[in-house]
């Protein structure tokens, strides 16, 4: 393990190996919400209405799983992973299921 894998491992907890592929999760957000709202998990109203709340997760969860401590490494992550949210939400919009007028 090289110094800077070593070093990067003390100062997140979190070794550079783990963080690539989580990277790659986190950016399969819009797929993972496409999919609950097409089985009537989430709805796009409920993603509109608790937005606030989700983009503190994310800015958080960004924080947690960045490599570096520095805050340009955690914005770089959160910020597309927040514009990716807003975007399932009108791709959850398109594949939820209508409501049945009886």
């Amino acid at each position: 393990m090289t110094s800077a894998v070593r070093q990067a491992c003390i100062v997140t907890g979190l070794p550079l190996v783990v963080a690539a592929p989580v990277f790659g999760l986190l950016f399969e957000l819009p797929v993972v919400l496409m999919f609950l709202g097409k089985i009537g998990i989430i709805n796009s109203a409920l993603m509109i209405r608790y937005w606030r709340q989700i983009a503190v997760g994310l800015f958080t969860l960004a924080m947690v799983v960045a490599p570096s401590n520095d805050p340009g490494t955690m914005l770089a992550l959160a910020i597309p992973l927040t514009l990716l949210f807003f975007v399932s939400i009108g791709l959850v919009k398109m594949v939820e299921p209508k409501a049945q007028l009886e």
